[in-house]
Formats: C-alpha cells, sequence, structure tokens
C-alpha cells in the first residue's frame, strides 16, 4: 500500500490552487474544471468541491498539512508579505497558518 494523494475540500478550487501555487509555491498539475489539482513537495493534493473547515486553533483541527523548510524566519517572511497570518506552534521554528478556507498548515523547520 501507498499514499495516492490528499483531497482537500474547499468552497472555490481554483482560488484554492491559486493560492497553493501563488502563496506556497505548488505546482498546478491539472486542470479539471471544478477539481484541481497541485503538487506541494513531492505529493499530490486533490483541490475539490466541499465546506471547507474552520477549526478555532491548529489543536482543535482534525488534520493538518505539515510541511518541512529551509529557513523558518524566510518562510514566515514570504508569507507574511503575501498576506498570511502566522501564529508559533510549540516553538520559534514552528509555525502555523491556514489556507483560505480554513485547513491548518504547520511548517517546521528541518
Amino acid at each position: 500500500m501507498k499514499l495516492g494523494h490528499i483531497e482537500v475540500f474547499v468552497k472555490d478550487a481554483v482560488r484554492s490552487r491559486d493560492w497553493y501555487v501563488e502563496v506556497l509555491g505548488a505546482k498546478a498539475t491539472s486542470d479539471q474544471g471544478e477539481f484541481q489539482w497541485v503538487e506541494l513537495g513531492g505529493f499530490e493534493l486533490l483541490l475539490r468541491p466541499g465546506t471547507g473547515s474552520r477549526a478555532e486553533s491548529y489543536r482543535d483541527s482534525s488534520l493538518a498539512v505539515v510541511l518541512y523548510v529551509e529557513d523558518a524566519a524566510k518562510f514566515k517572511s514570504d508569507l507574511e508579505s503575501k498576506g498570511v497570518e502566522v501564529t508559533h506552534g510549540d516553538n520559534d521554528d514552528c509555525l502555523t497558518f491556514q489556507d483560505p478556507d480554513g485547513h491548518w498548515i504547520q511548517a517546521v523547520q528541518g
């Protein structure tokens, strides 16, 4: 068995695709209208119609995407320059933020 892809339920797949590409540097891989595929760090995400998610905090979410970044401070600065609100997790090298639909993402230096 191996992981196939991760499906992320979003209100607007094209808007979410653009955010993942422009903010996180994902690569758009397939445009199927209401279904949008992106590749992020070697994993495929399928952005598909749904209600999204709005957990109040990272710890309250039922699922999160975790990214490994080389320089957390630079990554934080890049996100904030694009209007993303970034908070800290357990330490300064552990950043948390949300996509436009409220899905939590964590970036860890490592």
